[in-house]
């Protein structure tokens, strides 16, 4: 595995690339995804902290996901704007893959 130092052309490139590959999953993989998800957006948080807990952590709770506003804004100032911008750059991205996939189903 190869480690890249960010912020770098390099890193920047590696995360372009990747981006660009798309998603290997299967359509049931997908049909699975698109079903959590309709769930998360019908029961909320509730469905969010269920689901987090049987596939990632089994210690989430509603108030632990919370943000504080002073918790955002201290992160805030500790990230490189090259790292907001890639950040930004590839939500859209992720946005754009989403309603073509969207299209295509």
């Amino acid at each position: 595995m190869k480690i890249y130092q960010y912020p770098s052309k390099d890193a920047e490139k590696r995360v372009e690339k990747t981006i660009e590959r798309g998603l290997g999953f299967s359509k049931q993989d997908q049909k699975m995804v698109e079903l959590y998800l309709d769930d998360i957006k019908t029961r909320g948080d509730e469905a969010l902290v269920e689901y987090t807990n049987k596939f990632d952590s089994k210690k989430v709770t509603i108030d632990s996901l919370k943000v504080t506003p002073k918790e955002f804004d201290v992160a805030l100032k500790n990230v490189e704007a090259s790292f907001l911008k890639t950040l930004d750059r590839s939500v859209n991205q992720l946005e754009y893959f989403h309603l073509k996939q969207k299209e295509n189903s």
